[in-house]
């Protein structure tokens, strides 16, 4: 346990992909592990801007989470084994979006295991009529409620497993629907570059989009882009690259994917535009135009069957910081 949660929280700090993080981590238990160890894991990342809640779940007791109106659902689906058993499993993920005063309660098996006296279980049926009850309101209410009921329904039993409850209740107000604006794969080749240019121009004038939004938005692609094409790829063989771009109320975000060598662009420092040609470091001018066409740029790699490189660009529309609390530019690994 003490192992496993240590690589989660090291690996999710910089790879916000359940999925990816726990097809990693499980590589690294199921090595040397002859007893075959392991631990169910049910791992989620919120986001507090928009309320999308991306998760995997690997063996884990299904969740549920209970809407704002009362409706009772389960977060179902399975998208691996337990983790550390087994080398070689690619997991998956799913999203779900949470609402203002949406809970998410999360459980062990200590719960619907739990034994009476008479070594009758608790059972999930009973834990789904205590979420039912209209008096659990708040997240703390929710894991108070589960806690006494279990430890009442035990009476004199011994406790024959842990017992971990956990309850989330998101109080942000999510910033409105995602529009997909450019959903595109292109080829490793310089010249379909231009098919990128061509979708973004079309959106001048819709949305939001003016003509200044517009260029800036290109010409930060057509850097980056460039950079991948010309030196991301060691061979001549065909490769994809990956374009999405979505609008929420006051910002676009674009994401760039592409499947060439480890390469963070930003990495690299601001050169100095006060010294004279001769005396500055060749390169680094594109980079540091993206950097301050954009508003926030970020890049991380994701290991899995295919690794892969993600820059995320994020462009405000008529504020500098769009609600976002970290600052422009700030650079993420």
């Amino acid at each position: 346990m003490a192992v496993s949660k240590t690589l989660i929280k090291s690996r999710i700090m910089d790879d916000p992909s359940p999925s990816s993080v726990m097809t990693r981590v499980n590589e690294e238990l199921s090595k040397d592990n002859p007893a075959c160890m392991f631990v169910t894991v049910f791992a989620a990342v919120l986001n507090i801007r928009t309320g999308e809640l991306r998760y995997t779940n690997a063996g884990h007791n299904p969740p549920y989470l209970k809407r704002a109106d009362g409706t009772l659902e389960k977060i179902g689906g399975m998208h691996g084994p337990v983790v550390g058993a087994i080398g070689g499993i690619e997991y998956k993920e799913d999203l779900l979006h949470l609402a203002h005063s949406d809970t998410a309660i999360l459980y062990t098996d200590g719960v619907t295991e739990a034994k009476n006296p008479s070594n009758e279980l608790f059972t999930e049926k009973r834990l789904v009529d205590l979420l039912h009850a209209p008096k659990n309101e708040s997240a703390e209410q929710f894991v108070a409620a589960v806690i006494t009921e279990v430890e009442a329904f035990q009476g004199t039993a011994d406790q024959a497993d842990d017992i971990t409850v956990l309850a989330l209740e998101f109080l942000g107000k999510p910033e409105g629907e995602e529009v997909l604006l450019i959903d595109l794969t292109i080829k490793n080749r310089l010249e379909e570059i231009a098919v990128v240019d061509q979708k973004i121009a079309a959106l001048s004038g819709t949305y939001g989009f003016d003509k200044p939004m517009e260029r800036k938005i290109r010409m930060a692609c057509d850097e980056l882009l460039n950079n991948v094409i010309s030196y991301g790829y060691e061979e001549e063989s065909e490769h994809e690259i990956g374009i999405i771009m979505t609008l929420i109320p006051d910002r676009v975000t674009i994401i760039i994917t592409d499947d060439g060598r480890p390469f963070n662009p930003f990495n690299k420092s601001a050169p100095d535009t006060t010294s004279s040609l001769e005396d500055r470091e060749i390169g680094g001018l594109g980079i540091h135009l993206v950097r301050n066409l954009m508003s926030k740029v970020a890049y991380r790699r994701e290991e899995g069957a295919v690794a892969k490189n993600i820059i995320t660009l994020v462009k405000c529309i008529n504020s500098e910081e769009c609600s976002m609390n970290d600052k422009p530019n700030e650079q993420e690994k």
